[in-house]
This record gives structure tokens, C-alpha cells and sequence, in this order.
């Protein structure tokens, strides 16, 4: 790969990423919601996943130096405990809308009775996972970490009416309940691995 292809790589990068964010804001206004799943443009999967790669490096700022400052006043989290425990967080916000577009795509014609295809659905978690992904900046501060837990608690209704929105209402109740429950035990398992892998002392969450 030469410079120029390089440089052409970078700027259509930049240009996804800032196209998708813009989306994703927009998602912030409830009104839009239906027009942005409607109209959304089925991104590349390895262009998603580099864009949730980079986004979610706010929640383990977030976590990091929440965890680091707070040991200042008594907690028992070192910095090396403070990394760990930020990155842990980090790879499950990762891994979770791409295990959960897996999952659709995997089981799409069982779920929905129509054909989904891995780009379509990853494109779909993506943005409703964004939100609450990006909101674990929040989590720098006690006084902020309820905007946290409110983004994701809209997070969870974003994926309700992200999938409403794109394959009818009448036929994503079940799907949906498989989904979050696929993203869940996703989570546990990951948790529980990276604190074994990781070493993480019990009791640091």
C-alpha cells in the first residue's frame, strides 16, 4: 500500500466515523429514531468494528480514572487494578454488539422470517449500542454516573425500536428478548474470563 492509498484509507476512516457518530447523536432526539433505523447506510463490517473499537475508548477513560482518582480517598483499587478493571469494561462494550449482530444474523430467518445480513445487523447494534458505550465517559465522576446508567437504560429501548423500526414491530418482541438475553450471558462470560485472565482481585468491579 502506498502513501496516497494510505492517505485515501484515513480519510474515508475519518469520514465513516464522523458520518456514523452524526447518526448516532441524532439517535439522542427520540423523534429520530424511526428515521435514522429507516434510513440508516448499512456500513462495512470491518469499518463498524474499528468504529466501535475507537469508540468505546471513552468508557475505559471513564472507568480508568474514576477507579485511580477514587483510590485517593480510601478505596483499595491500585492503578494496575484501576487498568484492568477499565479494560474489562472495555472488551465487553466491544464484544457486545458484535456478539449480538452475530447472533441476528445467525438466526435471522428463525427469528424474523426474513433473511439479515451480518453488515445490516452489526450496522443496527452499532448505533443502538453507541449511546451507552460513549456515555461511560460519565462514569469519570460519581456526580455524572447516573447520565451513564440512563444511556444505557435508553441504550436497551434504542435496540427495541431500532429493530421496531426495521423489521415491524409485530415481529421483534421475541427476537428482542433473545437478543438481550444472547448480549447478557455474552457479558457474564467475558467478565468472568477477563477477571480470571487478568487476575482481578475479587470484590473489584
Amino acid at each position: 500500500m502506498n502513501l496516497i492509498e494510505l492517505t485515501e484509507d484515513l480519510m474515508n476512516s475519518g469520514k465513516f466515523i464522523s458520518q456514523t457518530l452524526f447518526e448516532v447523536l441524532k439517535l439522542l432526539n427520540p423523534a429520530n429514531i424511526d428515521s435514522v433505523f429507516k434510513n440508516m447506510k448499512i456500513g462495512r463490517p470491518g469499518m463498524l468494528r474499528f468504529y466501535i473499537v475507537l469508540m468505546a475508548f471513552p468508557l475505559f477513560l471513564g472507568y480508568f480514572f474514576y477507579l485511580s482518582t477514587f483510590q485517593n480517598t480510601g478505596s483499595l483499587y491500585s492503578q494496575d487494578d484501576s487498568i484492568k478493571v477499565a479494560f474489562r469494561y472495555y472488551v465487553i462494550s466491544v464484544l457486545l454488539p458484535i456478539t449480538m449482530a452475530y447472533a441476528l444474523y445467525l438466526f435471522d430467518t428463525r427469528l424474523l422470517k426474513r433473511k439479515v445480513t451480518y453488515a445490516e445487523a452489526l450496522t443496527l447494534f452499532t448505533y443502538a449500542l453507541s449511546p451507552g458505550i460513549l456515555g461511560g465517559f460519565f462514569r469519570i465522576i460519581d456526580q455524572t454516573f447516573v447520565l451513564h446508567i440512563l444511556l444505557i437504560m435508553y441504550t436497551i429501548y434504542l435496540i427495541f425500536a431500532g429493530m421496531s423500526a426495521r423489521f415491524g414491530e409485530e415481529h421483534i418482541t421475541l427476537p428482542y428478548l433473545f437478543l438481550i438475553l444472547s448480549g447478557m450471558i455474552c457479558g457474564i462470560i467475558v467478565f468472568v474470563a477477563l477477571t480470571a485472565v487478568l487476575g482481578i482481585s475479587p470484590g473489584k468491579y
